[in-house]
């Protein structure tokens, strides 16, 4: 048997969290010993101390070795690429086009920052993860079924318990990877002193549900197949991950 789809409330969508990525087209194995370089060349982002990981110079080397933080900001540098983080904790604040433009503004001067350390030659790959959620009071199963019919072609037999899609495209020379799920967020109080105590996340009480779109737009396409090309300012990069996030807000919340 077929379920309707269920007409859940949403709030409207709001976006959480946003990240910046430039990757090295080398590995450079000495981050760990240029502390006073990345604080110098991130200045006018974070003006603060850095902070050192103490991870073994043989560790993966995605793991961060130097992060730098100050509210809202963080910035995190391993060996193979530096990190831009933006978290948006207050809902209802802003649009998404007034964060879209803080954004933007941020990734910009971080570009900036990026190539006071490195050479733009030693640079390659540049991606933008946008995290955008839209909270519910319907039941998890409504959600889910809600997530499901907005992309499946076929009709949904019985009872949804949970639901999680992901899609990716290439167009130009840009990929678009979509990931869209149903979430939930637990409440979790744990006492002081209480380190090391074992907690059942399954008997926790449920504060939030909701609707998550991932989006992840990257240049990769540009450096495939053998290619040497050039490190590309994230201009249209910016335009692309912006046309895409509207598009698909459209589509996956209505």
């Amino acid at each position: 048997m077929t379920e309707a789809r269920p007409n859940i409330d949403r709030s409207t969508p709001h976006l959480g969290v946003a990240n910046f990525v430039i990757s090295f087209r080398k590995p450079d194995t000495d981050m760990r010993l240029k502390q006073a370089k990345v604080e110098a060349a991130f200045r006018s982002i974070i003006d603060s101390q850095s902070t050192q990981t103490n991870v073994p110079d043989g560790f993966d080397p995605s793991a961060p070795r130097l992060v730098l933080s100050s509210g809202n900001k963080s910035i995190f540098v391993s060996q193979v690429a530096c990190q831009l983080t933006l978290n948006f904790p207050e809902k209802g604040v802003r649009s998404i086009e007034q964060q879209w433009d803080i954004i933007a503004k941020n990734i910009r001067e971080f570009e900036r920052s990026v190539l006071k350390m490195k050479d733009a030659a030693e640079l390659e790959v540049s991606s933008v993860v946008l995290g955008i959620e839209s909270s519910s009071n319907a039941s998890s199963g409504d959600i889910a079924m809600y997530v499901a019919e907005r992309f499946l072609c076929r009709p949904v037999d019985g009872a949804m318990a949970s639901a999680q899609i992901a899609l990716g495209y290439k167009r130009d020379e840009f990929f678009v990877n979509v990931n869209v799920s149903a979430y939930e967020r637990m409440s979790i109080e744990v006492p002081p002193g209480a380190a090391g105590i074992y907690v059942n996340v399954t008997k926790m009480p449920v504060s939030e549900r909701g609707i998550m779109l991932q989006l992840d737009v990257n240049n990769r396409p540009r450096f495939l197949d053998g290619r040497v090309a050039e490190y590309e300012s994230p201009q249209a990069l910016l335009e692309m991950t912006k046309s895409w996030t509207q598009e698909q807000i459209s589509v996956v919340f209505g």
